[in-house]
């Protein structure tokens, strides 16, 4: 998936949540933009821990592995936080 669009994602105002699909069927919710870096290669996501504050590790994802991006209605961010917490 193109960085460019990844980038558009996360600066969108208001912010809309998103769930990135990867290749090997890994999902990664992003909840918050600070929770995700985008390079021009490769995606740092930081998963773990709350939303609003400091991740428990980051994942490295290729962008190439990227396969889509769906957004997140609320139910299922609500569902990610308590899962996370």
């Amino acid at each position: 998936m193109d960085a460019e669009e990844i980038y558009r994602l996360i600066k969108q105002q208001p912010f809309q949540p998103f769930r990135v699909h990867v290749s090997d069927g890994t999902k990664y919710d992003i909840l918050h933009p600070d929770r995700i870096l985008i390079g021009k290669r490769a995606l740092h996501v930081g998963v773990g821990g709350v939303d609003s504050g400091p991740a428990q590790k980051i994942e490295i994802v290729a962008n190439i592995h990227v396969t889509r991006i769906t957004p997140l209605s609320i139910d299922q961010t609500s569902r990610s936080r308590r899962e996370a917490g």
